[in-house]
């Protein structure tokens, strides 16, 4: 798997800082993980991906804290509820990374994300996230 990963910060209305992401990947399976850096609190106002090709049908994407990090407890960050080709979600989600709790702390500033395609191991995806720094 890779992924290649650009980014760059602006500064929105009402002066708060906005991290953008583009992410492409290629060769992915339903376990393939890659991480971005990100504020360390934060808040994920868009999350857009899409499924270009392969073999699978469909992505539904998963964020967490750490690589490896376990679906379904603190180090999950937020889950796409609906798997499709093509995700569009623009919920507001506040996290903090490094949180005190989880078994992983040592990875603040590192958002380890999936694609989580439904079949295959030769997909391409590729993602859009808007972060604003801080919490809503």
């Amino acid at each position: 798997m890779a992924a290649t990963v650009t980014s760059f910060e602006t500064t929105a209305g009402g002066g708060q800082t906005v991290t953008l992401y583009k992410i492409v990947e290629t060769n992915v399976a339903a376990a393939t993980e890659y991480n971005i850096v990100a504020p360390t609190f934060g808040t994920i106002v868009s999350f857009k991906a899409q499924l270009v090709s392969g073999t699978g049908a469909t992505i539904k994407p998963v964020l967490g804290i750490a690589g490896g990090f376990t679906a379904d407890t603190f180090e999950e960050i937020a889950e796409i509820n609906t798997a499709a080709a093509f995700v569009n979600d623009i919920t507001a989600i506040p996290y903090a990374l490094g949180n005190a709790f989880v078994a992983s702390p040592q990875n603040v500033g590192t958002m380890t994300i999936r694609s989580t395609p439904n079949s295959g191991t030769n997909n391409a995806v590729t993602t859009i996230i808007a972060i604003v720094h801080g919490m809503a």
